[in-house]
């Protein structure tokens, strides 16, 4: 075997080695263990759906590349590949230096030829496209490459072979490369439809050959990474710039982030408020708990009931811990309502948002409404629980659509013989709704914030602000409930049992047996 083979044979046995033989410029430092795990990944070819999350500034686009050049070099068949990267330029600029390895690249056109723009066997050579071919071992290779940026749509890419075959390829390998950034994930909305264009892409695979392998960073909740991060049907894969273990400290590639440089990048986001992006970059998650905004709640359960109008809770778990004694608290109820912006499929839910307010200051929340209905729907379940809870006040959202709920449901309050202090107030927030939620910091955040066992989806919305994967809507509910929240000015409880003893000291008995 001529030194030649043996190199066609070891590049083909390892994505590194074909990037050292090819780019060794790229190779500057030693490889690091985590990029041989990805190649490895990548290069099983029964993995037919894989993705990686791996820091930002880890070499993530080389191995993008090389992956690619090893799809064409040694897989069977012709080849079309959709290259998407999170901007249509960022994607060009990818395949530019493919395009570069082609056109320029000694060494591989000594080992597999020229198929450059001027070689006779390249048809289109645009910045966004190309198509070209390589005779290899005398067999004819029809390569297309095309750069898309998030959210376009590859689906019904259909090539036919330059050649007399005619023979007609879908897309052989779908590559994501960073498909996430900053911009194209401000909005849950924008996020849905860059999962839709996906999703729908990924269906225009090759029934033959086909894969879709995506590497990139974690944005956010709801981003493209985030959604396939242990999806059925994927082999995913998850690093982190540095870990701790019961083995030690770790870092993922030293020579290149090590601990004083990960430590200036956290300070340096520190300062300027934003440590989350931090944890996304480095570490692939949403924020370290630590830095999360909303923290330090407790969970109750229980129930609610009245003597009179008077409202009381029987506290009877605290933090997964059952009471000996429950503990029965007066509490004034209150209400928030953030109806539905419009009745469009994309719109969020209307939320019904109840909460107590105790003597000692304490929230407690209760089963919440969050659905998609329309306003007539949502008004009627809004007097069911007026009729429930007894609010003492109430505050709905009131800008423009949802004004007409805020006028129906007055009408409805009218012929039910019921009424809602605070409602007859228009809410018009002023403020952005960043800063409204952060308004709730000091409640949620007192010690003194309890949420009603079996609420996740408000757990979820208090962990992940303010990168929400979807509307924060019950966090608006709860700021319009804990508007003008006064104490409850009836009688404090003493547990149950210590409530009862003490009635039965001041009844007759046979007047405290006649009252059982």
């Amino acid at each position: 075997m001529d030194d030649r083979q043996k190199i066609l044979n070891a590049c083909k046995e390892s994505i590194i080695t074909l990037g050292s033989v090819v780019t060794p410029k790229a190779f500057y430092l030693s490889t690091p263990s985590f990029h041989h795990e990805i190649s490895e990944l990548f290069q099983n070819r029964e993995n037919n759906q894989v993705m990686v999350m791996a820091p930002r500034g880890f070499a993530k686009s080389t191995l993008s590349k090389l992956t690619i050049l090893h799809h064409i070099l040694y897989d069977e068949g012709d080849k079309v590949i959709v290259l998407q990267s999170k901007t249509r330029p960022e994607a060009i600029n990818r395949l530019t230096s493919i395009k570069n390895i082609f056109e320029y690249s000694k060494v591989f056109h000594e080992l597999w030829g020229y198929c450059g723009e001027n070689s006779p066997n390249t048809s289109m050579w645009r910045e966004d496209k190309i198509k070209t071919a390589l005779v290899i071992d005398g067999k004819r290779i029809n390569i297309t490459i095309k750069a898309i940026g998030t959210g376009m749509p590859a689906r019904g890419t259909l090539e036919t072979s330059n050649d007399d075959s005619l023979e007609e390829w879908r897309i052989t390998l779908f590559y994501l490369d960073d498909p996430d950034d900053e911009d194209n994930t401000l909005t849950p909305e924008q996020m849905e439809k860059n999962w839709d264009k996906f999703a729908g892409s990924k269906e225009g695979l090759d029934k033959r050959t086909g894969r879709v392998l995506v590497l990139g960073t974690f944005i956010r909740d709801g981003c493209i990474v985030d959604r396939l991060d242990d999806a059925v049907g994927w082999v995913t894969k998850k690093y982190e710039a540095r870990w701790d273990d019961e083995e030690g400290h770790h870092l993922l590639w030293e020579e290149m982030r090590d601990d004083k440089w990960l430590d200036d990048k956290l300070a340096e986001y520190e300062y300027q408020g934003t440590p989350y992006k931090y944890w996304s970059e480095f570490h692939n998650k949403n924020t370290n708990e630590k830095d999360r905004l909303f923290q330090g709640w407790h969970e109750w359960d229980g129930e609610m009931f009245f003597e009179g109008e008077d409202a009381f809770l029987k506290i009877t778990e605290i933090d997964g811990i059952e009471l000996a004694i429950p503990r029965i608290e007066p509490v004034n109820n209150f209400v928030g309502i953030d109806p539905a912006s419009s009745e469009k499929q994309t719109a969020d839910s209307s939320v019904t948002f109840p909460l107590s307010y105790s003597a000692k200051r304490e929230f407690f929340t209760h089963r919440y409404y969050n659905r998609r209905v329309k306003p007539t729907g949502h008004a009627e379940q809004i007097v069911e629980s007026i009729k429930q809870f007894k609010y003492k006040r109430g505050a709905v959202e009131s800008t423009a659509y949802q004004e007409f709920l805020r006028q129906y449901l007055i009408i409805r309050m009218e012929e039910e013989g019921i009424y809602l202090s605070g409602l007859e107030q228009k809410w018009l927030p002023r403020q952005e709704k960043s800063a409204r939620l952060e308004s709730l910091e000091p409640i949620i955040n007192s010690g003194r914030f309890y949420v009603k066992k079996g609420s996740p989806e408000l757990i979820e919305q208090m962990q992940q602000y303010p990168r929400n994967k979807k509307s924060p809507n019950l966090l608006d509910g709860l700021y319009f409930a804990s508007r003008k929240l006064y104490v409850p000015d009836h009688q404090q409880r003493e547990p149950e049992e210590n409530w009862i003893k003490e009635r039965k000291k001041k009844i007759p008995i046979l007047g405290w047996m006649g009252r059982l």
